[in-house]
């Protein structure tokens, strides 16, 4: 017999409380059961009777917890390991949860990956680097996640790279070409694309007919817009650079890292410098 030095509610889950036999953590169980067994601070009990008691209570309440974590969508393995560890439930709990689980197939990590990949790559647009991020953060095996992209082909994700690209070319073709390009690389290594993957995409995009003429169309604009920024600058600086052959460097380092093209930049400084 020992007893019971303390009775704690958990800080993570109000519904459970640790229980301290002789100064000493022993075990959790929830609310309900504390007042069945009438648990209490100063009561002896007999250990090994109890304990199973509570383990069978726990195993049975650390299933029922997980598949109302998997009623809204489907869940990993390990993020259902940690819900439940989160909740206090211990490892014996735990671990038969998640063999129960797998023997009616509510765990299947093999096929959650070939859904989570299907619809990030189809309905999303995200690269494989991104997926994979993804699914290692859901603790999903590593081979498991090499396996699930195998169904994800270069040539789709390519395909996808550049349905991004050729969008937001449109959505951005105001801007100077350049400055598109680095915005649009940022994105698409946002979106979890390889090197590898962008600079096929700009191979291709810079070979479409209809993104050449979309932006031969914005020549004139880009023209117009790149030589009022000149024109400020070469305000602002005139005065104190006195080289005109260093400040029309200047000018042209400043318009290209603004994203303009060098022969706009050429045209611009050969006609407002003298």
């Amino acid at each position: 017999m020992k007893l019971i030095t303390a009775i704690e509610k958990q800080k993570k889950n109000k519904q459970r409380y640790n229980i301290y036999l002789d100064d000493e953590y022993t075990f959790s169980c929830n609310e309900e059961l504390v007042v069945t067994l009438k648990l209490k601070k100063g009561k002896s009990i007999d250990v090994k009777e109890l304990l199973t008691i509570i383990q069978e209570d726990n195993r049975k309440e650390a299933f029922n917890k997980a598949l109302n974590y998997l009623t809204p969508r489907s869940r990993t393995q390990q993020e259902i390991i940690n819900y439940l560890t989160e909740k206090g439930y211990d490892t014996y709990a735990i671990d038969t949860a998640i063999e129960r689980l797998k023997s009616y197939q509510f765990i299947d990590d093999e096929g959650y990956t070939h859904n989570f990949v299907k619809n990030r790559s189809q309905s999303q647009l995200k690269g494989k680097r991104l997926i994979q991020k993804e699914l290692s953060k859901k603790g999903v095996d590593e081979e498991i996640i090499e396996m699930g992209l195998t169904n994800y082909s270069p040539e789709e994700e390519l395909e996808n790279a550049l349905k991004i690209g050729k969008q937001y070319f449109i959505s951005k073709k105001n801007l100077p070409l350049n400055q598109i390009k680095q915005k649009l690389s940022n994105k698409l290594m946002g979106k979890g694309y390889s090197w590898e993957i962008i600079s096929q995409c700009f191979q291709y995009l810079e070979g479409d007919m209809a993104i050449q003429e979309l932006m031969d169309d914005r020549q004139d604009l880009h023209f117009d817009e790149a030589k009022k920024l000149a024109m400020k600058y070469y305000d602002k600086h005139s005065k104190k650079e006195k080289n005109p052959h260093i400040l029309k460097m200047k000018m042209g380092a400043y318009l290209y890292q603004k994203g303009y093209q060098q022969d706009t930049i050429y045209r611009v400084l050969d006609e407002i410098t003298p």
